[in-house]
């Protein structure tokens, strides 16, 4: 539960002749978790891979590159399973002409966007000119055409140049701007003088592509040739994704199968080998070291060896790690692993973080309604992730904060979107007095009160002392595991440092019925008998033992120890954003609350719907999921800084089994 299983170093050796055979069985056991072979030394290199390989990498490119172009997402397309001799058959008779269906229509597709991109461009360059001549022509052989927008109506100017020049302009708004648009003819001989004006008067041309007959006639071809392929775009879609719909889990269901068999193919690229023997380097579960060597050796006859190594062989070498969770606990090792992944010596975090992460969240969003909508936004980015994150992890992970919020609203803070069932203080609005019934759930404490308030940052710094207590200790377990006293005692100092700043803290809120009852029940007066340093009752216990701490810190870490010590302060202060960060977002509703409730509630019902839409769209943006998101950051935070640093190294290597990942597939292990 806090360990990583118990693995055994495991040496598989054999005949060259056999590397293929040694591979496909290994990979139908998938239990061995192979290390990669780099020291190229003592007549050892790097095997090649098998044969046959070369080709199962290429189709796997193709089918890669026909997932991308078909744009085939994993997440529209649950596992089902598929045989392998559908895969194969597949391969072998369908797959090239889906291939060149997929790249042909594409292809088309592509074409068609980037000539509707050019169709656009072109008219929003000329359709303007129609408002001054659909008779406008740019192809006459004995004048020329120029358009543009000036900010001043030039045309008296232009046609001084000369009788021949006709100026035709209009005025319009353009990106809320006035501004004239100008159309002028002009014979060759006064291009240069006509252009200088222009330029004079700020002229911004509009660039027309070359065409035939006028611009009337031209917008309308533009239109009707935009609205064709407009039409043709919207085919070539449909049947884009009727094609990744009758092949999308067969393509999928390809790609997994040919990245086992190139997988299969590349362990002689992992493996040491001679001219004559290879050896494999791995790492299996305690429990099937014997049934691995037994079956290997049994099936090969004899060829194939495996040695198992005893503990002291592997001293000092890099252990994969293999955690042991439930199925609950283990979606919050995501959460562990953006962090850094557990090492094989120290204590694995996921079980705490499983069990307090929703705690912290619940507490700080502390809400029957808002926690409902999360579990809902949970179930769909199970399905459907959001900006990129989701997936069944990241999903169960939001239901369960929900579902902590949910209780922490029903029974500790009784608040319904952020409006509480009955009344904290006055004039506050309640589920009471806007339906008049009186319901039958009450709170414990109130998150805008003043009395609540204080009882929640006394609660948060108790929770902070917990939290970062456990951490400690956890610290002094791993010390143990690696036999390293003067780590042990330092995590002994800082807990004597944290203990004493903890029971300061409690004497200061004696006040509060929560600080009343822990002094009294938890740390049997000891706060009583103390000096008075500037008005403060410091109790002669807590001298004592930060003293103490203090000092093996200082022997065991060093001078240092005496600045670092005030990180125990800062760290146990920082879980009050428990309570605050809880407030604010109980702030924010209320004040939500007041301008959408009292102040821009309709009496009309046409006006009330779109009043509760925008109420409901606030709520949603603002609280819950900006609030969320708020929340969850800063209950992590609570994890990675105060928690983890105390005893958490990280780093490990994922116990990762050669063998197959099979969603898509349906492949036969080998049966021990």
């Amino acid at each position: 539960m806090f360990k990583a299983a118990k693995l055994s170093k495991v040496l598989i050796i054999g005949p060259k002749s056999e590397i293929g055979w040694t591979s496909k069985t290994l990979y139908g056991l998938n239990m061995v978790h192979v290390d990669d072979f780099t020291d190229s030394t003592g007549g050892m290199s790097i095997g090649e891979p098998l044969e046959g390989s070369r080709e199962i990498s290429k189709t796997l490119i193709n089918i890669r590159r026909s997932i991308s172009t078909l744009a085939i997402d994993k997440l529209e397309f649950p596992p089902d399973g598929r045989p392998i001799n559908d895969i194969k058959s597949f391969l072998s008779k369908e797959f090239s002409k889906v291939e060149a269906d997929g790249d042909s229509l594409v292809a088309k597709r592509d074409k068609l966007d980037a000539s509707i991109d050019e169709i656009t461009t072109v008219l929003k360059a000329i359709k303007p000119l129609i408002t001054l001549s659909k008779g406008a022509r740019f192809d006459m052989e004995s004048l020329s055409t120029i358009a543009g927008y000036c900010k001043k109506d030039i045309s008296a100017t232009l046609q001084k140049i000369s009788p021949d020049v006709k100026v035709q302009s209009v005025s319009k708004k353009v990106e809320k701007k006035k501004t004239n648009l100008i159309l002028a003819y002009y014979p060759k001989k006064v291009e240069k003088t006509l252009i200088e004006i222009l330029e004079l008067a700020d002229f911004q041309r509009i660039n027309v592509p070359a065409f035939e007959g006028s611009v009337g006639q031209r917008v309308s071809n533009l239109e009707l040739q935009l609205s064709k392929s407009k039409k043709e775009l919207e085919d070539t879609n449909n049947r884009i994704s009727e094609l990744k719909k009758q092949y999308g889990k067969k393509i999928l269901a390809a790609e997994e199968y040919l990245n086992h068999e190139v997988e299969k193919a590349e362990l002689p690229l992992r493996c040491a080998t001679t001219d004559n023997f290879f050896t494999v380097e791995g790492w299996v579960k305690e429990k099937d070291s014997v049934k691995l060597k037994s079956t290997i050796e049994k099936s090969s006859q004899g060829k194939v060896s495996v040695q198992i190594l005893a503990k002291e062989e592997v001293e000092g070498k890099e252990v994969p790690v293999l955690l042991k969770h439930t199925k609950p606990v283990s979606q919050y090792q995501y959460l562990v692993d953006l962090y850094s992944p557990p090492n094989f010596k120290e204590i694995d975090p996921t079980l705490i973080l499983a069990l307090i992460f929703p705690v912290f969240f619940g507490l700080m969003i502390g809400d029957l309604g808002y926690g409902i909508v999360l579990m809902i936004l949970g179930f769909i980015m199970k399905k459907k992730p959001f900006f990129g994150v989701g997936g069944p992890a990241v999903g169960n992970i939001i239901i369960l904060a929900g579902f902590a919020s949910s209780i922490f609203g029903a029974f500790m803070f009784a608040d319904f979107f952020g409006i509480p069932f009955h009344e904290h203080i006055a004039g506050e609005i309640t589920w009471q007095s806007l339906t008049g019934y009186n319901y039958p759930i009450h709170s414990i404490v109130g998150k805008l009160d003043s009395h609540s308030v204080i009882q929640l940052l006394v609660f948060s710094v108790i929770v902070g002392f917990v939290h970062m207590s456990l951490a400690l200790i956890f610290g002094m377990a791993n010390s143990a595991t690696h036999k390293d006293a003067k780590h042990f005692g330092s995590r002994i100092g800082w807990f004597l440092i944290l203990t004493s700043i903890f029971i300061l803290a409690m004497n200061q809120a004696q006040y509060t019925e929560l600080g009343e009852w822990v002094t009294h029940n938890l740390m049997f007066n000891v706060q009583e008998a103390g000096i008075d340093i500037m008005g403060i009752l410091v109790p002669y216990f807590t001298i004592g033992l930060g003293a103490t701490g203090l000092a093996i810190a200082i022997v065991t870490e060093g001078p240092f120890a005496i600045m670092e010590s005030l990180s125990m302060l800062t760290n146990l202060i920082s879980y009050t954003r428990l309570a605050a960060v809880g407030i604010s977002k109980a702030g924010l509703a209320f004040a939500l609350n007041i301008i959408f409730i009292d102040m821009l509630m309709p009496n009309n019902i046409a006006l009330f719907i779109l009043w509760l839409i925008g109420f409901a769209i606030a709520e949603l943006l603002l609280i819950v999921l900006l609030g969320a998101l708020s929340v969850g950051i800063q209950a992590l935070r609570l994890h990675y800084v105060e928690f983890f640093m105390k005893f958490y190294e990280g780093g490990g290597q994922p116990f990762t089994p050669f063998g197959p990942r099979n969603k898509y597939t349906k492949v036969e292990l080998v049966v021990i």
